[in-house]
């Protein structure tokens, strides 16, 4: 079975890195049963590294560096530790989004778009401040 494609879109610091290592660090823990794991063990140690820094950092160090290169992760959703499904998450730069329309980032968010199988939009909270 072909891996499952995921695409967040969201502005520059809209929180999509945070997101994705909330979601794999929780899971990675597991929920009923079902676990995260990574396809790579090396990309596994690293998330896990910046999870930790996100739960005990402090302040605004704890928060990852915007991305400034496109990476792509490579996830297992496991049922008792035995993979169910793999799937992939693209973790693109939020500023591809504005470039220009022959930009290379770009290019390759549009063609993750047209062969994922779900796509999430990340909004900041500041978007829903009154004192925006």
């Amino acid at each position: 079975m072909e891996d499952i494609k995921i695409t967040m879109l969201g502005a520059s610091g809209a929180g999509k890195t945070c997101f994705m290592l909330a979601m794999y660090g929780v899971m990675q823990g597991g929920v009923n049963c079902f676990t995260f794991s990574t396809q790579d063990p090396d990309q596994g140690l690293d998330l896990d590294q910046r999870w930790q820094q996100m739960l005990e950092g402090v302040g605004s160090d704890r928060f990852p560096a915007p991305t400034n290169q496109t990476t792509k992760f490579s996830f297992n959703l496991d049922y008792a530790y035995k993979k169910l499904v793999g799937f992939e998450w693209l973790d693109y730069r939020g500023g591809a989004i504005v470039d220009k329309a022959q930009g290379s980032d770009l290019m390759q968010l549009r063609e993750q778009l047209v062969r994922s199988h779900g796509i999430c939009i990340c909004l900041s909270g500041e978007d829903f401040s009154q004192n925006r």
